[in-house]
């Protein structure tokens, strides 16, 4: 049963984390916007480069979406020639998914977009400030692997 005091903290929650969202948005060049790339299709994306061909089950996982969803936004990733699906030669069943030459430009232009936009938002805070949003940071984390691990659900 929820407590009253943790309604409330979850209402809060609900209105801070998408102010901080906003906030941090990453302003995109018009090229990377004509692309029509969704945030779930630049997540797939950022995993792919950062695991180096993972297959769609470690996606799926990583990722926290379904397979049918998996499926899906590869189907779209595909046909925009950003990424290839390419059959495990151990396994026939398992199948990986590959970034194109297109897709690892793309990759590069989101990475320098997302630096350039943080960079910009960072340099106005001053030394105080930049160490409280870092402590701000590292306690959340923090309380999200104390807290996390364990469910009560």
């Amino acid at each position: 049963m929820k407590t009253y005091k943790t309604e409330k903290f979850l209402d809060k929650t609900f209105v801070a984390v998408p102010r901080m969202k906003k906030a941090l948005a990453l302003k995109v060049s018009n090229e990377i916007l004509e692309q029509n790339l969704t945030l779930a299709h630049i997540l797939i994306l950022r995993e792919v480069i950062q695991r180096q061909s993972p297959s769609m089950k470690e996606l799926v996982k990583q990722l926290g979406i379904s397979n049918a969803m998996m499926t899906h936004f590869t189907d779209q990733l595909e046909r925009k020639k950003f990424v290839k699906r390419k059959r495990s030669e151990k396994d026939r069943r398992v199948v990986h998914i590959v970034l194109t030459k297109k897709g690892k430009d793309m990759c590069e232009k989101i990475r320098k977009a997302h630096r350039q936009s943080l960079t910009k938002f960072l340099e106005k805070f001053s030394d105080r400030d930049r160490a409280g949003f870092i402590t701000a940071f590292d306690e959340l984390y923090r309380l999200i692997i104390k807290y996390g691990e364990s469910s009560d659900e």
